[in-house]
């Protein structure tokens, strides 16, 4: 996954270097950007693994809104 200019496209092979890449399944990738769990702790348990620019990988949380459901 790619993010640039605030959009996301994903594909097989990444255009350029990537800053960091994070390691982890789908769930556990939805469970972050929803603030449905902790990327340190999955990080601790091995959910989680980063290579590149720990700094950046800790304001990925905050790069995604998703929508409230609606009343």
């Amino acid at each position: 996954m790619v993010i640039t200019s605030r959009a996301c496209t994903t594909s097989p092979e990444p255009s350029a270097a990537p800053r960091v890449t994070l390691t982890l399944d789908g769930v556990d990738f939805l469970r972050i950007v929803t603030g449905n769990a902790s990327g340190p702790m999955l990080f601790m348990s091995g959910k989680l693994k980063i290579e590149g620019d720990l700094m950046f990988a800790a304001q990925i949380p905050a790069m995604f809104t998703i929508p409230g459901v609606a009343s």
